[in-house]
């Protein structure tokens, strides 16, 4: 079983990319979100498809309830790492993301899969902005060094933002998320012993 689910991984892994349309309808933390993916067929109530029409019409969006039968995918955005909601720049990244495509239309590019089962992906908006780059390039995540390594305009990025001490950069030591969750997972251990 271990070896078919290793294989499932690896194949999955290096498969190509390949895009579609979504509609974001959470932010959960700075690199984390839920979409709804706009290729798959959803019969839609006469609500549901007033309070889709409103949310594309006017860009209000307080809280997108899910559709009945809908497909609904938690993304992970590839190549970054934004600070947990309990570090410093958590929620401003959080909110930075929820302000650029909360409620809007992306194009959704799969790389992986994560070893939560999520989808590991690059968000493109309608208007062309690349929303993993730019939380980088504004010192709202961090380039996540192992998942990102043959992206040189990301590093670049980031090299630019700690230049300027944009973001994150401005506070004098940043701690990586990774090693927060890492110091968390030590902490919690120690707890339970």
């Amino acid at each position: 079983m271990k070896n078919a689910l290793a294989a499932f991984w690896v194949l999955f892994s290096v498969c190509p990319a390949f895009a579609y349309e979504a509609l974001v309808i959470a932010c959960h933390d700075g690199d984390t979100v839920r979409v709804r993916r706009l290729d798959a067929p959803v019969k839609l109530t006469e609500n549901e498809e007033n309070d889709l029409t409103d949310v594309l019409k006017t860009g209000r969006v307080h809280m997108i309830e899910p559709i009945k039968n809908e497909c609904v995918e938690k993304i992970r955005l590839a190549g970054i790492d934004a600070p947990e909601l309990a570090q410093p720049f958590g929620i401003e990244s959080r909110n930075f993301l929820e302000q650029l495509i909360l409620g809007q239309k992306v194009e959704v590019e799969e790389r992986s899969l994560d070893r939560y089962g999520r989808k590991v992906a690059e968000l493109t908006t309608t208007n062309g902005i690349d929303v993993n780059h730019r939380l980088v390039q504004i010192g709202l995540a961090w380039c996540y060094p192992s998942f990102a390594k043959k992206d040189k305009e990301l590093f670049s990025l980031e090299a630019r933002a700690r230049e300027n001490c944009v973001g994150l950069w401005s506070a004098p030591n940043p701690e990586p998320p990774w090693v927060f969750r890492k110091q968390m997972a030590a902490q919690l251990s120690q707890k339970n012993l």
